[in-house]
């Protein structure tokens, strides 16, 4: 194999990750309010929109955590990034109406008054997915802190009578 292939695996290898962390991180939040909100009947929007963004904090959060223990991908901590990205993009379309302005939309609050759903799209569309990637994010670098116990003792040898595989 030559260099330049090897490189150009590698580098598509890394992106691979970073697409399916990303994906992890968007989507497996996405799963768990549904179940939430079907036992508990929230009746204010305000309730809903934070209870969305607690349970998106929590699972994300702990999705990081399981994904780099289980797979140690460095990516995972690079999550971040491409959320930001477009959290940063669609932050700059609303700052001409004003900075208040910028997060009455992004936070929800701006619709509490008239609840259309057009109005709550920015919310789950980016500040979600913005929000779910920073905790994912924070998810893997904590468990990069906390050493696993299979995986670490693979790596120093040290597995003692538990088989490896």
């Amino acid at each position: 194999m030559t260099q330049s292939s090897h490189t150009f695996s590698r580098v598509a290898k890394r992106i691979g990750e970073l697409l399916s962390n990303t994906l992890a991180a968007l989507l497996v939040p996405t799963l768990f309010p549904i179940g939430i909100f079907h036992l508990s009947r929230f009746h204010s929007l305000p309730v809903i929109l934070w209870a969305n963004l607690a349970v998106s904090v929590v699972i994300a959060g702990l999705t990081g955590w399981s994904v780099y223990q289980r797979f140690e991908s460095t990516m995972a901590k690079w999550v971040w990034v491409v959320p930001s990205l477009a959290f940063g993009a669609v932050l700059n379309m609303f700052l001409n109406t004003g900075l208040r302005g910028a997060w009455s939309q992004l936070s929800g609050s701006a619709c509490i008054d008239s609840p259309n759903i057009r109005c709550f799209l920015p919310f789950f569309d980016v500040t979600l997915p913005f929000v779910r990637g920073i905790m994912y994010s924070i998810g893997a670098y904590a468990a990069s802190l906390y050493p696993s116990g299979l995986h670490s003792a693979a790596r120093t040898g040290d597995v003692g009578d538990r088989t490896v595989f």
